[in-house]
């Protein structure tokens, strides 16, 4: 039952992915939360550790219980997808004496809602009775990281995760399962790929079975920059150096160093080329006209659309100028859209900035907003987005 308190406040488990632009063009989710406070992974690159915490103290979170996961989802207003393990690994090394996350996951069967669960560990192979359940009813997908296929830099980067090959081999094993599964390419590290990496990286990871993948650039706090550069250089001396070059103090948005838009550009241009060529989906969190396709099936249909969900609307209808009322009614064809939603997405178009780093630009007519498709995109990007 909707008590009219907004779901932006009224949650304790649940937290509200979209916030601002970054996170509207990231991604489909509706809610997120973890399950585990630190992770065992180790990972240097990681935006939610530190030196102290990486790969020690792996913990579950207090207050999280399945008996108050149950009453928050018994009071959402309208269904939307929930996103599990944003910020911590669900299946830790503990999970398989805790079970915690199966616990979790049993109650999203029972509630029939949809589910992304995000984990670099085989431990999820544990509960493929449950995800294979989830699967039958279009509920679930399973999100797993990566960010080589080499094992050398993978045990430097993420020193206590299973290697890429066992991550493939997960991945494999899952859509096996009927279980469907996307690669999350987080951080993407620019200058690592060159175009003969950056074909069989994606060929091994379309083999699997897989759907597609998200592209993520690596974002870099200051307090461990030197650290995560100093652990490329042993294997990459050249990408450090380069490394170095372009996470440089002074570039810093949503509290992490990024490089330059040109870069990120080249990056996310390069993937998105070669998956359309490979007919492997591409989804940019930083660049929607860089998307490959939308996604409307399975868990996707509970989605709140992201920006570039929107942009290729428009562009398939082939409507090349937007008013305020053209969106609000697209809006209405998705069941998770909400009051908050709605008003981020509608804050973001008077904003100007909502069709940022598409075709669509703002026109202000002195009265309202409108958006005129242009030939080519007005890149801005400089964002790094993170959910904390």
């Amino acid at each position: 039952m909707n008590d009219g308190k907004s779901e932006l406040t009224k949650f304790i488990i649940l937290k509200r992915f979209h916030k601002d632009l970054a996170t509207v063009k990231a991604h489909n989710w509706k809610f997120f939360f973890d399950l585990y406070h630190n992770c065992f992974h180790g990972c240097s690159y990681c935006l939610y550790g530190s030196s102290e915490s990486l790969g020690k103290e792996v913990q579950t979170i207090a207050g999280i219980n399945v008996n108050r996961l149950i009453l928050e989802l018994d009071s959402m207003s309208t269904l939307g997808i929930t996103y599990l393990g944003a910020t911590s690994d669900i299946y830790q090394p503990i999970e398989k004496r805790t079970g915690f996350t199966r616990s979790i996951i049993e109650v999203f069967l029972k509630k029939e809602l949809p589910l992304v669960l995000a984990t670099k560990s085989s431990l999820i192979l544990r509960d493929v009775d449950i995800l294979s359940s989830l699967a039958r009813k279009g509920l679930v997908e399973v999100s797993i990281t990566m960010t080589t296929l080499d094992d050398k830099l993978a045990r430097v980067l993420e020193p206590n995760a299973p290697l890429p090959k066992e991550r493939l081999t997960t991945a494999r094993k899952l859509t096996e399962e009927g279980i469907p599964v996307s690669f999350h390419v987080a951080p993407l590290i620019p200058g690592y790929f060159t175009d003969k990496m950056c074909q069989e990286f994606i060929l091994a990871l379309r083999e699997t079975g897989s759907d597609g993948m998200y592209a993520c650039i690596l974002g870099i706090r200051k307090s461990y920059r030197d650290l995560l550069i100093g652990q490329v250089r042993k294997i990459y001396p050249i990408l450090a150096n380069y490394l170095s070059a372009i996470y440089q103090e002074g570039k810093e948005v949503s509290n992490a160093l990024a490089p330059f838009t040109e870069i990120v550009a080249k990056e996310m241009l390069r993937f998105s080329i070669l998956c359309k060529k490979y007919n492997f989906g591409f989804y940019c969190e930083h660049i929607p006209a860089f998307d490959t396709s939308g996604r409307s099936n399975g868990i996707f249909r509970f989605k709140l659309p992201t920006t570039g969900d929107m942009f290729r609307y428009f562009v398939d209808q082939k409507i090349n100028e937007i008013g305020l009322n053209d969106l609000q009614k697209y809006l209405s064809n998705f069941s998770a859209v909400d009051e908050d939603y709605r008003n981020l997405v509608t804050k973001l178009w008077k904003d100007g900035i909502l069709f940022q780093d598409t075709n669509f630009m703002p026109l202000n007519d002195g009265l309202s907003t409108r958006y005129i498709l242009k030939e080519n995109i007005d890149l801005k990007i400089e964002e790094v987005m993170t959910c904390d």
